[in-house]
This record gives C-alpha cells, sequence and structure tokens, in this order.
C-alpha cells in the first residue's frame, strides 16, 4: 500500500496544475477556431470596435426631420464636426485592422498556457509514473 507523502502530494497537484493548464488552452483555442469559422457574430459582438457615441444633443433631434433645417450653434457644431472625424477614423480602422488584435491577443495567450502547461504536467506526470513502478517493484 503506497504512503500519502509531500512529494507525492506535490507531484499529483502540479500534474493537476499542468494538465488545467493544458485544458484551458485548449479550450481557449477551439473556441477561438469556432468563432473564426462558423460563429463570426459572436467575434464581431464580443471584439467589435466601440463606434464613437453620438454628440448628446443630437438624442433630443428627429432623423426625419432635415438636418440641414435645424438650428445648431457653434458649440454644437464643432461637436459634430468632431463625431464626423472620429467616425471615419474609426470606419477606417476596422477596414484596415479587423479582428486581428484581438484574435492575435487570444491566440498568444492560449498558446502561451500550453507553452506553460505542457512540460509541467509530462515532467510531474512522468515522476508520478516512476514512483508508482518503483513502488511496485519493492513491493
Amino acid at each position: 500500500m503506497s504512503k500519502f507523502t509531500i512529494r507525492k502530494i506535490y507531484l499529483y497537484l502540479f500534474s493537476l496544475v499542468g494538465l488545467a493548464l493544458i485544458i484551458i488552452g485548449s479550450v481557449g483555442l477551439i473556441n477561438l477556431g469556432l468563432q473564426l469559422t462558423f460563429f463570426r457574430d459572436a467575434l464581431e459582438y464580443r471584439y467589435g470596435y466601440v463606434q464613437p457615441p453620438y454628440p448628446y444633443f443630437l438624442e433630443s433631434i428627429k432623423f426625419d426631420e432635415d438636418i440641414n433645417r435645424i438650428e445648431l450653434t457653434d458649440e454644437q457644431k464643432k461637436s459634430l464636426e468632431q463625431w464626423k472625424t472620429d467616425y471615419e477614423n474609426y470606419k477606417q480602422r476596422v477596414e484596415k485592422m479587423g479582428y486581428t488584435p484581438y484574435i492575435a491577443d487570444t491566440l498568444t495567450r492560449n498558446i502561451a498556457l500550453l507553452i506553460v502547461g505542457v512540460p509541467i504536467y509530462i515532467y510531474h506526470w512522468g515522476l508520478v509514473k516512476k514512483e508508482h513502478n518503483r513502488e511496485e517493484n519493492t513491493d
């Protein structure tokens, strides 16, 4: 019968940690793959660029009215022009970059989990198996 020692607890615990890292990284990669192939709407919902908010004074305007017939103050005109500039920049950024930064971030995180988790698991589980075989041979 095997004894539970601190060494065994350590080896099993770190084997479990390595296995958990492998599972988390693998699930993340599978999730990203599904988002890139089948569920593009989820990718857009989660990682879409945030559109600049409309100027607050436009909330009171009904858009079925002619926007040119509405009298705006100089400050409101500046705010509207700034919003138009921000919106054009937003559209160019979306067209140029798409989801590349978010995909790269997810890939690097999940690959890092695998790079760390696989060696931890393999090393510690190998030691567990060696110790188990050694105990069986001495019994």
